[in-house]
């Protein structure tokens, strides 16, 4: 029997006011409910094109609002994750720009828990792409740009779906680009755990909490069937001593 009473929850929630509810509900086991596994898109043109960023020593952009994409410089495809991102180079910083294919709902969700949870993870914003068949002003815009540094078709498969999503550039280091030294600076040696290796050991546990509850499945292999991605996750520079989160799926 697997069963939630709402009653007991209610009076839980303090909800006022007279509400009818049934006293049980029967819950299906998550085991039992039937899944159908989600298509990963494979970007068909080349992944790799002539425009390089010194991620390591760029800056973001400061604000996620009233970008001027008519002074893109130039944009580059992420080297890993399911779908892979874009980061774009504009005149004022780097910003990120993800293609929605899934439930753009559940992208923000994620962002967001863990921002009111207290983690660290970069803030997002949707562009809609289209309204009533036309792209929007500030789609239109982005499109001219991308396009004029487009040179492998890229900008025509993005601007086919409904939304893009910004996201934040993170500065720091992924995890799957630490080295033996970059890990003594932040963990403090083999026998020897620094005090912010500490702190930082807590907040990955704080983490890993949080991707069980949203299902992330795309940033460490616990109780899931697969690799994982630890390019998910990143460490600040140095002197900050924070983590960043970075979502692609839930």
């Amino acid at each position: 029997g697997y069963f939630m009473d709402l009653l007991e929850l209610q009076q839980q929630l303090r909800i006022d006011g007279d509400v009818t509810i049934p006293k049980r509900v029967s819950v299906t086991p998550w085991s039992e409910v039937e899944q159908t596994p989600k298509k990963k898109y494979k970007w068909s043109t080349v992944l790799d094109n002539n425009y390089t960023i010194d991620l390591e020593n760029s800056k973001a952009v400061k604000s996620l609002v009233d970008i001027d994409w008519s002074t893109i410089k130039g944009f580059k495809r992420s080297e890993g994750g399911s779908e892979g991102v874009f980061f774009v180079e504009v005149d004022s910083g780097i910003v990120v720009l993800k293609a929605s294919r899934g439930v753009i709902s559940s992208e923000l969700f994620s962002s967001f828990t863990a921002l009111l949870l207290g983690l660290f993870a970069p803030t997002v914003r949707v562009i809609t792409v289209y309204n009533d068949g036309k792209l929007t002003k500030e789609a239109k815009e982005l499109y001219d740009g991308m396009k004029e540094k487009d040179t492998h078709g890229f900008t025509e498969v993005l601007f086919e779906l409904p939304h893009l999503v910004l996201k934040e550039f993170v500065l720091g280091r992924a995890m799957n680009k630490l080295d033996y030294f970059s890990m003594r600076e932040y963990f403090g040696s083999e026998i020897d755990l620094s005090e912010n290796g500490r702190n930082i050991l807590l907040d990955f546990g704080r983490v890993i909490a949080l991707d069980v509850l949203l299902n992330n499945s795309d940033r460490l292999p616990l109780i899931w069937d697969n690799q994982g991605n630890s390019g998910n996750l990143m460490l600040g520079i140095i002197i900050y001593h924070k983590y960043q989160l970075i979502y692609r799926k839930v």
